[in-house]
């Protein structure tokens, strides 16, 4: 005996005040549904309808009755459904495209996560610090500060990259006090080799721009961190580098109003993949990553 269809039943001829309605809507015959009604009345002991040849009109008891079997009808709906989404796990291999610094930093903790949730999942995980196209080298997600557009590729923002320009605390100490940008140009300037040699600083006016001439230039932000904390000079760095060395008072701010322009961590699918589960998924899982403080937050 199947309570469940029987109250669900229930709830189908209480609305449409009719058995061959609510038969057209179960795709039943009205027999049916009289032989369910029926039985529920017996397993309650209420009496749920009052019949005749022309009319049905639902007892007050089994108004009562209704506005429990209401709610239980949903929660054991929500409760298969639940069930039924736990048992299809998604499975497969997913190739991932990431900065070095941004990986082993931050994207690692997002992707062992989701490999302990997810047992059938592979990932075959990339470092790589230049610009690729998704397409081309056979990726399923790209993840890229740098500033690029891809036919066939969506684009999609992960969070704003905050920078600033550091130095450590001997080296101001040793040289002129810096109160404006132009104070700059007397200065050792170090670069990040992928911005180039200039600064661009956001001003009521636009940009403002401070080119330089660097001591020395690195494709990576941690080996620059490590210059700037040799008392080599000055450099910009994201937040997300620099934050641990502020803290533990291995480098300052310098300007410390006056932020470079942002900016982003954008994520590159190929458009033909965005609706693969897994990769939905995966992604998902990275934006939401994005989503903390640590990355909204002010740098």
């Amino acid at each position: 005996m199947d309570l469940y269809t029987h109250i669900k039943t229930f709830n189908v001829v209480a609305r449409c005040q009719s058995f061959s309605e609510a038969a057209h809507h179960l795709n039943v015959v009205p027999s049916v549904i009289a032989k369910r009604i029926a039985q529920l009345e017996h397993i309650t002991q209420i009496k749920l309808f009052e019949r005749s040849t022309r009319t049905l009109e639902i007892t007050e008891a089994g108004r009562q009755f209704l506005l429990k079997s209401n709610a239980l009808v949903q929660e054991l709906e929500a409760l298969i459904d639940g069930a039924s989404k736990q048992e299809h796990e998604i499975e497969g291999h997913i190739k991932v495209l990431g900065p070095t610094t941004l990986t082993t930093q931050h994207l690692n903790h997002v992707f062992n996560g989701f490999l302990s949730a997810h047992p059938k999942i592979s990932l075959d995980v990339a470092l790589v610090d230049i610009t690729i196209n998704p397409m081309d080298e056979g990726f399923d997600i790209a993840v890229s500060g740098r500033s690029a557009t891809y036919e066939g590729v969506s684009e999609l923002p992960l969070t704003p990259i905050r920078s600033r320009l550091y130095a450590s605390p001997t080296y101001l100490a040793q040289h002129p006090v810096i109160k404006l940008p132009s104070d700059l140009h007397h200065h050792a300037c170090l670069a990040f080799k992928p911005n180039g040699t200039a600064w661009h600083f956001p001003t009521s006016k636009g940009l403002s721009l401070v080119n330089f001439k660097p001591r020395l230039s690195l494709d990576d932000n941690v080996s620059l961190a490590q210059a700037v904390m040799s008392d080599l000079g000055i450099a910009a760095l994201p937040h997300y580098i620099a934050k641990q060395f502020v803290d533990s008072g291995d480098l300052v701010a310098v300007l410390p109003e006056s932020p470079l322009q942002a900016t982003w961590f954008k994520m590159f699918i190929p458009k033909h993949k965005l609706k693969i589960e897994r990769i939905e998924r995966l992604a998902a899982n990275i934006t939401e990553y994005f989503q903390t403080e640590f990355w909204q937050g002010e740098a």
